[in-house]
């Protein structure tokens, strides 16, 4: 978690936070407030912020994969497995035993952390579920789409509540637009996209495993 830490301790990235009661009361995102320039543009300008956010979110992709490769039964699919939107690629490159040999047989399209790059416009998620219409549409029967993300509570009963709403502040704190997502909200997104049948599988972090359907 050192690297997660790093980035949250950070004086460069902490700074919107106290912006934020600002951004609120005049509208715009508090990183901007902060930076004068988008999020994304900041770390394009910036190699070691940059580097430092890549490195932080890998680090919870590390996390998360543990949880997904001991709660979901990919042994059970066939076909390819495409990991699509995932910073710099650790989902799947670095889980070289066994199941990963299994995974990268997969008929599934996986899309990893979609806040990390698609959360800035509602429109952009539905794109991105959209971009890909040839493989999703040669999906057989039984394929799916795996999506990797927060699925708010409405309940706000769960152990890790707090930490996915937090995770939804800093949505707020530095991406214009962006939120985490309640079941609602995925079901209205993943239907505007194409896909009819949905399934929430719950794991012991603060992401859920999202299986949508378009049969």
């Amino acid at each position: 978690m050192a690297a997660y830490a790093m980035i949250i301790t950070d004086p460069l990235i902490f700074s919107p936070l106290y912006n934020l009661n600002r951004s609120i009361e005049e509208g715009g995102t508090a990183a901007f407030k902060t930076f004068g320039v988008s999020t994304w543009d900041l770390f394009c300008g910036n190699p070691q912020a940059n580097k430092g956010f890549n490195d932080g979110m890998a680090c919870l992709t590390r996390i998360d994969m543990d949880a997904i490769m001991s709660c979901y039964d990919f042994g059970s699919l066939e076909g390819t497995l495409v990991d699509v939107g995932g910073g710099v690629g650790v989902a799947l490159s670095e889980k070289q035993d066994i199941h990963i040999l299994k995974v990268l047989t997969l008929t599934s399209l996986m899309l990893f952390h979609m806040h990390q790059h698609m959360k800035e416009l509602h429109m952009l998620e539905v794109t991105c579920l959209q971009t890909f219409p040839r493989e999703i549409h040669s999906l057989s029967r039984n394929g799916k789409v795996i999506i990797v993300d927060i699925v708010l509570s409405q309940e706000g009963d769960d152990v890790f509540d707090e930490a996915r709403i937090s995770m939804d502040m800093l949505m707020l704190t530095y991406f214009d637009g962006a939120k985490e997502r309640t079941e609602v909200d995925w079901k209205r997104i993943l239907e505007e996209a194409g896909f009819h049948r949905y399934n929430i599988i719950k794991i012991p972090v603060p992401v859920s495993i999202v299986e949508a359907y378009i049969e």
